[in-house]
């Protein structure tokens, strides 16, 4: 037995003197009797571990639980296995080739960038989350024009005042057609559910290449390697 289990119970201060016994033996008594109290409330280091899914955890008192609650709220300090259920309590769909640091800096900014909903700078922030290239969000108060792509309900209403269109323009820094096509995906579904309800907008995608005879910026629509 070890000098940790046979420390007195620190509930036994709290006990009248004609309750803590008048002799050794029944002060013992006593303090074994109070330490299954201590240990399932306020917990006691006595170095006890129990095994639950094959991993030795150390048993923890009640109180000492409620205490630890407050840090499963925090992202810089909450287990990785409780980030997925704390990102859905804020409406955030983590990638899953997200890395853990990554997933915890995205909780942490997300809230900030919540309190600029409606507006383009928040839009923006939120799709620069997901996209690595680079986002950004210009207005487009132009007339319809013939010999362009429209598309009816996405950036051209037929009858009516014409809609408030916004354009997003996406850089990925990968030319690879599938990762544009899923990032199209990725992009739509967050702007359709963040834009204003009354406002339409249009996807352009830019993938960086490099053609002599053209202007070419280099970190815009140019890279090199």
């Amino acid at each position: 037995m070890n000098n940790l289990s046979t420390a007195k119970s620190s509930y036994l201060k709290f006990l009248p003197s004609i309750y803590r016994g008048t002799d050794e033996e029944t002060a013992v008594l006593f303090e074994r009797f109070l330490k299954i109290f201590e240990k399932v409330l306020t917990g006691i280091d006595d170095e006890v571990e129990i095994e639950i899914e094959g991993k030795k955890t150390k048993v923890s008192g009640i109180s000492e639980i409620i205490d630890s609650i407050p840090k499963y709220f925090y992202p810089d300090n909450a287990p990785i296995d409780f980030i997925d259920w704390l990102s859905k309590c804020i409406g955030l769909v983590l990638k899953e080739d997200w890395s853990d640091t990554k997933k915890r800096e995205v909780i942490r900014k997300i809230i900030p960038i919540y309190r600029m909903r409606g507006t383009k700078k928040g839009l923006e922030e939120y799709l620069n989350i997901y996209v690595t290239g680079g986002v950004s969000i210009k207005d487009n108060l132009a007339p319809l024009q013939i010999g362009t792509t429209s598309t009816v309900g996405v950036d051209t209403i037929i009858g009516g005042l014409p809609p408030y269109v916004f354009i997003v323009d996406i850089i990925l820094a990968v030319p690879d057609p599938k990762a544009i096509q899923n990032m199209q995906k990725t992009v739509k579904d967050i702007v359709d559910k963040e834009k204003p309800a009354h406002t339409y907008y249009r996807i352009n995608i830019t993938v960086p290449t490099m053609r002599i005879g053209y202007f070419s910026h280099v970190g815009i629509d140019t890279l090199l390697w």
